[in-house]
């Protein structure tokens, strides 16, 4: 995270965080000089974030969004549509954004989580996925 981060984001950008995040996720921000900018979603919807709370947190000097599916925090799993929604929020925005897929296989619906690279080309042009090689799956 730190070092996508560090090449995405220098001094004096705001890099929106969708939260609960991960621990670690803003102090990669912030030691990549920039600002982290917590956005928390809707009680009732999971606290996952969508275009309607990121425009409050956004200016002119927002350069990024980091989206966790699925929230480590929460558990909280994005649909197909809600991530795109989110990339062509940020894609008419012009900002990066670091899709931290980390948890994808370990979660409890049937199969993976749905992934920003199941989206058309056009919506990953400014995308980074960052997938752990660590994580578990359990099956039955």
């Amino acid at each position: 995270m730190f070092a996508t981060c560090f090449s995405l984001f220098g001094p004096g950008d705001r890099v929106l965080i969708a939260t609960p995040a991960r621990w670690g996720i803003g102090e990669g921000v912030r030691l990549a000089r920039a600002m982290p900018v917590p956005v928390v979603g809707d009680q009732e919807w999971s606290l996952k974030v969508g275009p309607g709370d990121l425009d409050p947190a956004t200016d002119l000097r927002t350069r990024g969004l980091i989206l966790s599916s699925p929230a480590e925090a929460t558990g909280a799993v994005y649909a197909r549509s809600e991530l795109a929604a989110l990339l062509q929020w940020a894609r008419e925005r012009d900002l990066k954004v670091i899709a931290d897929e980390s948890w994808r296989m370990v979660h409890f619906g049937s199969g993976p989580a749905p992934s920003v690279l199941d989206l058309p080309d056009e919506l990953l042009l400014r995308v980074a996925v960052i997938w752990s090689t660590g994580a578990v799956m359990f099956g039955t």
